[in-house]
């Protein structure tokens, strides 16, 4: 079986939910080598693009911190797991990437955003909230950077 022929299995076994199938294919792959996808997607951003949360909360556990710093490419540029989630609103999935690493809530996108400004400019209200209670205060302050005016600007109505 050639490489290719083993993600395109890797990527069935996640689509089709079989964390077995996934687990053993990581027995015997670095995890932190497998990108599935012309856009850099690992085999956690392909999880949760297909919404296999479960599968997406393994290998969470999986991951090295450092593994979750790392960033895909996408169209419009670079985004690291959470930055890939709260994009999308999954508050669950934020919280098991930000216990794992808690840096991650001060690393900019390409796009200059970071987590609790990226989930409140696209309206994700419970996602917002929950990284603005974990986020380190000092992050908003003008001294360093525009993510407080950001966040104010964008604000997640509570009505």
């Amino acid at each position: 079986m050639t490489e290719d022929s083993h993600l395109v299995e890797l990527g069935k076994s996640i689509r089709k939910g079989d964390w077995n199938a996934v687990k053993q294919f990581f027995d015997r792959h670095p995890l932190d080598t497998i990108i599935l996808s012309d856009k850099g997607y690992t085999a956690l951003h392909f999880a949760i693009a297909v919404g296999k949360y479960k599968i997406a909360k393994e290998l969470i556990k999986m991951m090295s911190e450092t593994d979750l710093e790392k960033k895909i490419t996408t169209s419009i540029g670079g985004e690291t797991a959470l930055s890939f989630v709260v994009k999308r609103g999954i508050t669950d999935l934020a919280r098991c990437i930000v216990e794992k690493n808690e840096k991650l809530l001060t690393i900019e996108e390409d796009e200059g955003y970071i987590p609790v400004t990226a989930a409140c400019a696209r309206g994700h209200k419970e996602t917002t909230h929950y990284l603005y209670s974990v986020t380190p205060s000092e992050v908003f302050l003008p001294q360093n950077g525009n993510h407080g005016i950001c966040l104010v600007s964008s604000g997640v109505d509570d009505g």
